[in-house]
């Protein structure tokens, strides 16, 4: 995911020399739509500890955390293991595309921030960067989009803890992972609440599902264990 500005010259035309591997993907858009958050930048500036957050929020280095001063109008992208987003109460806001939050690394902490008006709002996935990430967390953070709140896709062991989604078609969807916990958290008005895509082994604690059309729907591997949940 690295990146940089481009512009045409008078004519309008852009020429431009891109060394690809198998796998990768080149992607032309209009206007910047992501911050990266890595540990060592990206390779259009070496030097940038943290990536991006110096845009959006203040890096620390030993804590690897990035923790936002402002409210970021763009896409989230958290590219390295380890890494905190301490959304420190601010919003990752768009006009109802992409994902808002976006990791596809192993045991990322997205905590304390609200992702509203995006296609979905926080997502931890594998991909073809990476695709063997485990463990994760997202908390105390309040998830509001068009489609889908939260997604967990082919990464095991998640824990989601006082996470609030509203609306959406879908609360929270696990697709082919195992091992997610979800504690003190509300899922509200939504098409389906919890959707299970071939997942299982999850763990239901102290979370209610309210107003929404289904609750709890999918193909399980494994029954989910439910404890204190309306």
């Amino acid at each position: 995911r690295d990146h940089a500005v481009a512009h045409t010259n008078k004519s309008g035309t852009l020429a431009l020399d891109y060394a690809s591997k198998q796998g990768q993907q080149f992607i032309i858009k209009a206007k910047p739509s992501t911050y990266h958050i890595n540990l060592g930048g990206n390779i259009w500036n070496f030097y940038a500890k943290g990536g991006d957050c110096k845009s959006i929020g203040a890096w620390d280095d030993a804590a690897k955390t990035c923790k936002l001063n402002q409210d970021a109008l763009q896409t989230i992208a958290i590219e390295d293991d380890g890494i905190t987003l301490d959304g420190n109460s601010k919003s990752v806001v768009d006009t109802k595309s992409g994902d808002g939050v976006y990791a596809d690394a192993s045991n990322v902490v997205i905590e304390n921030i609200r992702v509203n008006n995006f296609d979905r709002g926080i997502v931890i996935s594998s991909s073809l960067r990476n695709n063997s990430p485990i463990g994760g967390t997202i908390k105390d953070s309040v998830v509001e989009n068009t489609l889908s709140q939260i997604v967990i896709n082919n990464v095991d062991n998640v824990i989601l803890n006082n996470v609030t989604t509203n609306g959406g078609t879908t609360g929270i969807r696990l697709s082919n992972q195992s091992g997610t916990q979800i504690f003190n958290s509300a899922v509200n008005g939504a098409s389906t609440g919890l959707f299970f895509d071939n997942s299982g082994n999850a763990a239901i604690f102290q979370t209610d599902f309210l107003t929404n059309t289904t609750g709890i729907t999918g193909t399980m591997t494994l029954t989910p264990v439910v404890t204190g949940t309306t």
